[in-house]
């Protein structure tokens, strides 16, 4: 009998030691995750299959874990292990990287504690960062009447120079207000270039033409 509780201490013991290896945040303890499914169409995941992520910490750890997702609704990474439980990776990471749908990895940082995660999609002088979020939100269908909660994915965009950080509208107005010291010279290029300001090859277009300009 006491073999077979010390075997149990000892396993005991190796699934904590695994859980503090591959969590960071306060105290060093998981947040395991109710997946009690709720119903709401769509789904909150920046991309929804689980992929490996490199993730660095205020504490200078450097961590690689196999089975990670970022949950766009909550604004936090979360990762599985080998008890198939999920788990939260909780708030002292300030980088990772992930992989979308297609494969292609995306880098993100912590802007400031109330911005939270963001890519920069274009670095220089004057940097372009995009920010990914879900909201939940109530569609009422116009025939039936019928409601149904839907995860909404939206896209917001930021300018960043020397720290400060100011969000800014994805069209020809918003640009021209939130570049203003180069007003006149990125007016023109608006009107000359017309880039397509839906898509990111079109934003960072207008940041690339900005930084190279006296």
């Amino acid at each position: 009998m006491k073999s077979i509780f010390s075997i149990l201490l000892v396993l005991v013991c190796l699934k904590s030691a695994y859980s503090q290896n591959v969590t960071v945040g306060p105290g060093e303890k998981p947040l395991r995750i109710s997946m009690n499914k709720e119903n709401v169409d769509g789904s909150p995941y920046f991309n929804e299959a689980y992929s490996e992520s490199n993730i660095k910490t205020e504490s200078k750890k450097e961590l690689s874990l196999k089975l990670v997702r970022y949950n766009l609704y909550t604004q936090q990474l979360e990762y599985t292990d080998t008890d198939h439980a999920v788990y939260a990776i909780q708030d002292s990471v300030t980088s990772f990287s992930l992989v979308d749908s297609v494969k292609t990895k995306h880098s993100f940082v912590k802007g400031s504690d109330a911005l939270g995660f963001v890519e920069v999609i274009f670095e220089g002088k004057l940097s372009l960062l995009k920010k990914y979020i879900v909201k939940k939100q109530v569609v009422e269908d116009f025939y039936t009447k019928k409601k149904t909660a839907k995860f909404i994915r939206q896209n917001l965009y930021y300018t960043s120079k020397g720290g400060a950080i100011q969000q800014f509208q994805r069209t020809n107005k918003g640009l021209i207000k939130a570049l203003a010291d180069k007003k006149a010279q990125i007016a023109a290029y608006l009107k000359m270039e017309q880039p397509d300001l839906d898509m990111d090859s079109g934003l960072i277009g207008v940041f690339k033409f900005y930084n190279s300009l006296d």
